[in-house]
């Protein structure tokens, strides 16, 4: 806040806009350390950095600049929907889904990180998928990182969840088998009981948020890469109907796909046995439990009353 207060912005400005690298490493990773703070974000934008910083990230010589310049466009896109919007018009988008196949695996954690980010915006969305970002998404859910793993399917789970028929289940649809398996493929690898609870969670949780057209709440991802400033997530309401506004190419897919649905059958089965407390909701496991018994309750329910499930 000092920095900022004293007006540091505009010297630090010029060393980032440098070709000396040590002084473009010493004022990017200052940037990003300055953007932590919330009061910092429009300040830093205001200030003119956002052009500057989406140059740095095809900063091939230096994999630490990278990190550090696209680890300030996250921070900086974390608590307004304003400075989600000025970064993607200023190109972020563009340039992360370009750079995304041939950065090296910190980067793409981070990129795909600032991704999940961005995709919290309702108003951005159906902007993102516009831009085919899920795509790229998709084909790096199978990424030897789990961190680029985890991040990909946490944007993937946010560019769905939204209340209403917006027009993720036209890209969902399309991008069910391509590419890279596509979205059935890593809904399958995530939910392969040999993985770590944290992904069979987030698949089933994204599976939800498909077939509900969101509406629900955001994920509440546990894995600290994503943003230095999380917000506090709220957990689901079990009573809710999931299928209020979902699409029903993409639901018939999801149905007709055995091995994905036998997994979420598995949970809920193994829902059924959990200790209650393990079904409160309050750790991962229990709310992965719950989302898996959700998705098989309803779906006889809907199946019951002659709905596309």
């Amino acid at each position: 806040l000092e920095i900022v207060r004293l007006r540091g912005l505009p010297p630090l400005l010029r060393l980032l806009k440098s070709t000396v690298l040590p002084l473009i490493l010493s004022s990017v990773a200052c940037i990003r350390n300055i953007s932590i703070h919330p009061l910092n974000e429009l300040p830093i934008i205001e200030a003119g950095f956002l052009h500057p910083l989406i140059d740095l990230l095809a900063y091939n010589d230096n994999e630490e600049i990278q990190c550090h310049a696209i680890s300030t466009l996250r921070n900086l896109a974390a608590s307004s929907e304003r400075n989600k919007r000025e970064i993607v018009e200023a190109g972020a988008v563009e340039k992360i889904k370009t750079l995304l196949p041939t950065v090296p695996v910190q980067v793409q954690s981070e990129m795909t990180a600032a991704l999940a980010v961005l995709a919290l915006s309702e108003e951005l969305k159906p902007r993102l998928l516009g831009m085919h970002v899920l795509d790229v998404l998709v084909g790096l859910t199978a990424s030897e990182s789990v961190d680029v793993q985890g991040n990909s399917a946490a944007a993937i789970g946010n560019l769905s969840s939204k209340g209403g028929n917006w027009g993720f289940g036209v890209s969902g649809f399309h991008a069910w088998e391509q590419p890279s398996g596509g979205i059935h493929g890593y809904l399958a690898r995530f939910l392969d009981e040999s993985q770590e609870v944290a992904f069979q969670h987030i698949a089933v949780w994204t599976i939800v948020q498909f077939i509900d057209g969101g509406g629900m709440y955001h994920m509440p991802w546990h894995n600290a890469a994503i943003i230095d400033k999380r917000p506090v997530a709220s957990p689901p309401s079990l009573t809710d109907n999931p299928f209020l506004s979902s699409d029903p190419e993409l639901l018939k897919k999801i149905k007709k796909t055995k091995d994905v649905m036998d997994a979420v059958q598995r949970l809920a089965l193994a829902a059924d046995s959990a200790p209650q407390n393990d079904m409160s909701g309050e750790d991962v496991e229990g709310d992965m439990y719950a989302l898996a018994r959700r998705v098989m309750v309803a779906a006889k329910e809907t199946a019951a009353k002659g709905r596309v499930w």
